[in-house]
């Protein structure tokens, strides 16, 4: 996992690589932040506070209405229009649902380099496609990325990129991050000055990385229960499918802190679009991928051709 990340820096300024991601929530009010002492990755000692999300029911008469910020960690290598339209079809199910009532933001994070996959392009260039693809796909307006992750050292474990983001967030003031997320879907709450918990920050990912909760060695007992416990998931599932895919036996009985939302079947992937690129097959490409996006491929041959 390589060493934790320092404690987040700054006064009155969002750390950079939340900063775009603020503005993104508070389009219409400047961001007011004070800074945080305190690593992110040190597990807090006091008990988690009321942290509902995801919430399985609406909450109750007169409770705040906090934004639910949507995280999504991945290779995005390259993004493609099914990554985005993950946030879009989870914001749709939360608000609809009566689960979001303060509005919706989405953040992505490309994974750091030494991740190793292989074909993996630099950091520097997934942050940019992944800017791209946001603004193209229309969802620029509550959707933004944090390079943060990438640019770090050493491989960050999830668990340690939802600290981060909760730390950072934690220090916004209700008005500058609540009162204005209209733009984001929803009626925002009261009109509060002062630093606080008034965003939700909630891991957003497909049945693949649920599933992979139950394989050895993939993630530690104590980072699935504390990702559960005290940010929860949404996962987008292919083909309808809008059971949970069975946790193992450590956390099942959290099961309660996953919201399931069903996407269409659909064959789009990021090795897809690398495929199609290499072929030479660009329509196939401009199928799964934005045009912007595919561009910055091709401009900087980041798929060469075998």
């Amino acid at each position: 996992m390589g060493p934790p990340p320092g404690p987040l820096s700054g006064t009155d300024a969002v750390p950079v690589g939340l900063a775009p991601f603020v503005r993104a929530v508070s389009p219409d009010q400047g961001t007011k932040v004070v800074s945080r002492a305190g690593s992110p990755n040190s597990r807090r000692a006091h008990p988690p506070r009321s942290l509902p999300p995801p919430p399985t029911s609406p909450p109750a008469p007169g409770a705040r209405r906090r934004p639910q910020v949507l995280l999504s960690c991945g290779s995005f290598n390259p993004p493609t229009k099914l990554h985005l339209e993950m946030f879009s079809r989870a914001r749709e199910a939360l608000i609809e649902g009566g689960l979001a009532p303060g509005g919706v933001a989405g953040l992505m994070s490309p994974v750091n380099d030494a991740y190793g996959k292989p074909g993996l392009a630099p950091g520097p260039d997934r942050v940019a496609m992944c800017s791209r693809a946001a603004a193209a796909s229309g969802l620029g307006g509550w959707v933004a990325v944090d390079p943060w992750e990438s640019e770090q050292d050493a491989y960050q474990r999830t668990l340690v990129v939802l600290r981060r983001v909760r730390s950072a967030l934690e220090g916004a003031t209700e008005a500058s991050v609540l009162s204005t997320t209209a733009g984001a879907g929803g009626g925002g709450g009261g009109g509060g000055g002062e630093p606080g918990d008034w965003a939700r920050v909630t891991l957003l990912c497909g049945t693949d990385l649920l599933e992979s909760f139950a394989r050895p060695g993939v993630w530690l007992a104590e980072h699935m229960r504390e990702i559960l416990e005290d940010f929860g998931v949404v996962v987008c599932a292919r083909g309808g499918v809008s059971s949970v895919p069975a946790l193992p036996g450590s956390v099942a009985d959290l099961a309660g802190r996953v919201v399931v939302v069903a996407m269409p079947e659909n064959d789009v992937s990021s090795t897809a679009v690398r495929a199609a690129l290499q072929s030479g097959d660009l329509d196939a490409a401009r199928a799964m991928a934005e045009a912007p996006v595919l561009q910055y491929c091709v401009d900087r041959n980041l798929y060469p051709g075998a």
